[in-house]
């Protein structure tokens, strides 16, 4: 576990490390503070509605918070694991999150027992520890198995069906065997035989979300990926049936009438069968119920029918599971996994919003899990806290002894099994059958069935000496299974990574490698082509370029036969019609250098002259001027109604052309420009409404007079001023742009010209902060925006690559890092100029004066000035 030496030195970590210790602190209220439906009891840890030892009791009348406290147990968590994400995901990334889940868990249960206080904390604690065992496994495992099920590789685990099965069934059968005997023989609790069945049939369910994820960052093949997960999903049945047999056999023990029942071999086998292959046969069913509801509803340009479709899929999911385990007797498990693979291979293709339905149900799994490794550990830091004596002073030693021996039990019987695995379906070699037997995480559904085992126990109704051996015995399992799940997550968990690169078993080739590098050109290629493009843009003619290479790393060696090549494709990709010429002057001093840092003579440089002819294209400066007139035109009683509208439609339209913005990375949607912006937009909506005339620039001005509490200009003149220069550069364009459309219809109204000339009133007044602002502080706010844009664009690009499938999620995560890393940079760029900066022009000019040409003769800076691109002499 390493942490970064400066991961709290940007005003964001250290906000959120704040809000990390203010979530600390309210914890810790909350567990003082007096829970509102008890009394001044001096109360005690209150476990399962029984006194301890390690509590004082609680009076009858006051045992029972009051039902809506249920709701902050679930939602509470959610909250710490959004606090975990963040601090794993940049400060300790080696131990998985539900690992320190579980341990947050851990902590919430031991302290809730010692503190001894009724807080509304502790009442939603007692609530879910004492959740039903059925209700349990019905609100966690469709959930969790559904997902992992949909989005199984179709192809891949009809080839390795046989070898699923055989690591499903038998090779869970033998573990539970294996495990059941280190229980009896070498614990020294005196469990029951039936128990430790049950107990060894709860260690056989493995957890395939976290090894899952890993072989997704790591690049693992999907051969690896398929043997995991596909053994994962139906071992958990499997280990679930067998679990049902053998703890109601352990239940039967109890002597309690209607508890439990006793199975011999040939019962036992007998129930088995019918749980397992009855629940796929309902599975199959629901799988094609689910497919044809998806192919009905198939008007995917609907968005409500599409959010329809992933309701339907969660609906049956949760459907197929009870009525597999509650009303027919069958394996809930087995049925919702061979629902969701049914559903993969018949109805996936009538999903009409595929993205949708993976980020859904990442959402529900991640969701899910939260809760039930919180939970798990919630249970297991209490079970730690109040059995401490029964547990012994040997029992962590204990718990070291069986992770050993589970480890050694899951290698054992991979590889018994492996003259039969390596022969059949896809097959596997001795590499994949080291990672398998090492990737056997303990989790959810280990977890889950502990619980539910623990929480059967402690409701039945026992007394005396045979209740305390019970409960203690049950709690023991609970301790001995939590213990495994923490241990094989953390250690099992933060080690695979590593285990698999060592054994060969990520794409990390020399042909991979090299088709990773060539990707990157590409990307490189593709921000020179963006460079170029946004030079002929007028806002970014005089952009400066050290301040650029310094930013966007892709342009730091920027050679001149990379730039002609950039430009030679812009004149080849852009029509004509619309091509305009890029403003190189500022550009090519950096470029016209030897290495030693000498300028090199434009004649002395070969091409040249077919490079100048690139900028023989007249250039418009887009300004829609066509004869409107721009006087205050008296509009009769239909043409104001009909101005009214037209406003609203001109808003919507600059709505539209802002979003497009963002899609081209000109926006970045995460900073106040965006919220001044759009909530601008909301009230001129109203004014307008009202029957006022555009104002959406004083509108903005309006936002940002009541956002002053997050507004960096409130704090930095300078931060202020970079706003108002983003925000006048997307303004501007957005209703240009929305000028000329409005200008495109074959009928031109009084109406109509009223509403641009509006717009050129709110234009006039943005363009005064590019004209009335220090010009070198607003060019170089320009070129920050440069930067930004090129960088979102890069992004964008590698986003894309991974979308394809060209490069997996893990190759690009780093430059993506690196991308984030610059775009933060931007705020903190140098104030006293960038190294290798130079004098590129010799008179300066207002980004105002060059996006509106007209305002002055065509200047010496102007691209369309034929002596200063001529590339055939000197340009210093």
């Amino acid at each position: 576990m390493a942490l970064s030496p400066s991961w709290a030195s940007t005003p964001p970590e250290r906000l959120f490390l704040l809000i990390l210790i203010s979530l600390s602190l309210l914890f810790n209220f909350a567990l003082a503070g007096e829970y509102g439906g008890g009394g001044d009891n001096g109360g005690g840890g209150n476990y399962r509605n029984s006194s301890s030892e390690h509590g004082g009791g609680v009076a009858p009348e006051e045992a029972h918070p009051r039902p809506y406290t249920a709701v902050l147990f679930p939602w509470f968590v959610q909250l710490l694991g959004v606090v975990v994400f963040y601090i794993i995901t940049r400060v300790i990334s080696a131990i998985p999150y539900t690992a320190i889940m579980f341990l947050l868990g851990a902590a919430m249960g031991a302290g809730s027992v010692l503190h001894g206080a009724d807080s509304e904390i502790n009442a939603t604690i007692l609530q879910w520890t004492d959740i039903n065992a059925e209700v349990l496994l019905l609100v966690f495992l469709p959930g969790l198995l559904f997902r992992d099920a949909l989005h199984v590789n179709w192809h891949l685990f009809c080839m390795s069906v046989s070898q699923i099965m055989i690591m499903a069934f038998p090779m869970v059968l033998a573990g539970t065997t294996l495990t059941a005997l280190v229980a009896f023989y070498v614990f020294p609790f005196g469990w029951s035989l039936n128990l430790c069945m049950a107990f060894g049939s709860i260690m056989a369910a493995t957890d395939p979300v976290a090894v899952s994820a890993l072989l997704n960052e790591v690049g693992a093949p999907p051969r690896l990926k398929i043997h995991i997960s596909g053994e994962s999903m139906f071992n958990d049945g499997s280990a679930i049936v067998f679990y049902t047999i053998f703890s109601s056999m352990y239940l039967y023990e109890l002597g309690i009438e209607g508890l439990g029942q006793q199975y011999g071999v040939g019962e036992g086998f007998s129930k088995f069968f019918l749980m397992a292959l009855g629940g796929a046969a309902w599975g199959v069913l629901m799988g094609l119920g689910l497919s044809l509801v998806l192919f009905l509803l198939n008007r995917r340009f609907d968005h409500e029918e599409n959010v329809v479709q992933v309701a339907a899929t969660i609906s049956i999911a949760y459907i197929t599971f009870y009525t597999a385990e509650i009303t027919l007797k069958m394996s809930g498990v087995i049925a919702v996994v061979v629902c969701g693979i049914a559903t993969q291979g018949i109805g996936y293709n009538s999903i009409n919003d595929q993205p949708m339905m993976e980020s859904f149900w990442t959402l529900v799994e991640h969701l899910l899990n939260t809760v039930i490794f919180a939970l798990g550990g919630l249970v297991w830091g209490e079970v730690i806290v109040l059995e401490s004596i029964h547990l012994g002073r040997n029992f962590y030693g204990y718990l070291v002894l069986f992770y050993i021996l589970v480890v050694a039990i899951r290698y054992f019987l991979v590889f018994a099994f492996y003259p039969i695995l390596s022969r059949l379906g896809i097959k596997t070699n001795w590499r994949e059958a080291v990672f398998m037997s090492y990737g056997g995480l303990r989790g959810a559904v280990g977890i889950a069935l502990a619980l539910a085992l623990q929480n059967e126990v402690y409701s039945a109704d026992l007394e005396g000496e045979a209740q305390a051996i019970h409960q203690t015995d049950v709690s023991q399992v609970f301790a001995m299974v939590g213990g495994i799940a923490l241990l094989t997550l953390v250690i099992n968990g933060s080690t695979s990574g590593p285990l698999l690169r060592k054994l060969g078993l990520v794409d990390s080739t020399k042909i991979r490698s090299e088709i990773v590098a060539h990707f990157q050109e590409d990307t490189k290629r593709r921000v020179h082509d963006a460079f170029v493009h946004l030079l002929s843009h007028p806002n970014y003619y005089h952009v400066d370029f050290a301040l650029v290479k310094y930013h966007v790393k892709m342009l730091s060696y920027l050679t001149l036969e990379e730039f002609k090549t950039a430009i030679f494709r812009n004149k080849k990709m852009v029509p004509s019609a619309i091509y305009k010429k890029p403003n190189i002057n500022n550009i090519l001093p950096y470029l016209l250098r030897t290495g030693d840092g000498k300028q090199v003579h434009a004649s002395a440089i070969s091409g040249l002259e077919e490079f100048t002819s690139l900028f023989n294209v007249d250039t418009d400066n887009g300004d829609v001027e066509q004869c409107v007139n721009t006087e205050t035109i008296a509009l009769s009683g239909d043409e104001k109604e009909r101005a009214m509208e037209l406003r609203k439609i001109f808003i919507e339209l600059l709505r539209h052309l802002y979003h497009i913005q963002l899609e081209k990375g000109e926006l970045s949607g995460r900073s106040t420009v965006e919220y001044i912006i759009f909530n601008g937009l909301e009230y001129t909506s109203d004014h307008v409404s009202r029957g006022g005339a555009l104002n959406d620039w004083d509108a903005q001005k309006h936002v940002r007079r009541h956002t002053k509490w997050f507004d960096p200009c409130r704090t930095e003149k300078r931060a202020g001023l970079r706003i108002e220069v983003q925000l006048a550069i997307s303004f501007i364009e957005a209703h240009k742009a929305a000028q000329a459309q409005f200008l495109e219809c074959d009928t031109f109204t009084d109406a109509q010209a009223q509403v641009i000339e509006e717009s050129k009133v709110q234009v006039r007044m943005a363009e005064d902060v590019l004209k009335f602002n220090d010009k070198d502080l607003v060019q170089r706010h320009v070129s920050l925006l440069f930067c930004k844009i090129l960088l979102n664009k890069q992004a964008r690009f590698l986003q894309n690559l991974a979308e394809k499938g060209q490069l997996s999620s893990r190759e690009v995560h780093h430059p993506l890092a690196e991308v984030e890393k610059a775009i933060r940079e931007l705020t903190r760029s140098p104030v006293d100029g960038y190294p290798d900066q130079m004098d590129t022009t010799s008179k300066k000019h207002s980004v105002y004066e060059v996006i509106n040409p007209g305002h002055q003769e065509v200047t010496d800076s102007d691209p369309s000035n034929e002596e200063e691109v001529n590339l055939n002499t000197p340009l210093l």
